[in-house]
């Protein structure tokens, strides 16, 4: 039970975040952790690899070997679309994976929202996620340890205000 953040209009609704994804997962640290880091393989996001603008930087990016990414961490292998946030340390950095992007894999300070259906923009929904009004909430939700972290809960909980199919992509289009 959660209350809506602001009115919307009448052809579109407030969502949960976790109704929209098949998965929300996030990454996982590779065994040895930076020892894992090669020069070549696998290419191996972390939030220094997220652009301002949400594309990924290739520059300066870790990887791994193909036998860890296959196996080891074949759990958080990304996927063209993936809707990305940082969720330790930096929290709330947002991102999209896209083919040029691919292969890769990420680490423990990055979940990924894997969309169910093609017919939800994920340019959309990450603009709806840098909303001030999701950033406030879900940052105001955040854990504070000694680094602060957001839970997978906490951004599947994160509504979103859905509009049709057509209108999200007029939305990216003017932003």
């Amino acid at each position: 039970n959660w209350n809506f953040p602001y009115k919307i209009p009448d052809n579109w609704c407030w969502v949960k975040l976790s109704a929209l994804s098949s998965i929300i997962s996030k990454g996982t640290t590779p065994p040895g952790g930076k020892s894992a880091y090669n020069s070549d393989g696998i290419r191996f996001l972390r939030v220094e690899n997220i652009n301002e603008d949400g594309t990924i930087s290739h520059e300066n990016i870790a990887h791994i070997d193909e036998n860890t990414h296959y196996n080891f961490l074949k759990r958080s292998i990304l996927q063209n679309r993936d809707v990305l946030i940082s969720i330790a340390g930096t929290l709330g950095k947002t991102g999209i994976i896209y083919k040029q992007d691919l292969p890769l894999n990420t680490n423990q300070a990055i979940a990924f929202i894997r969309l169910a259906s093609d017919s939800i923009n994920e340019r959309f929904i990450k603009y709806a996620i840098d909303s001030p009004m999701s950033q406030k909430m879900l940052l105001g939700k955040a854990k504070v340890t000694a680094i602060p972290n957001l839970t997978l809960e906490i951004i599947g909980d994160c509504p979103i205000p859905l509009a049709p199919t057509a209108e999200q992509q007029r939305i990216v289009n003017r932003i």
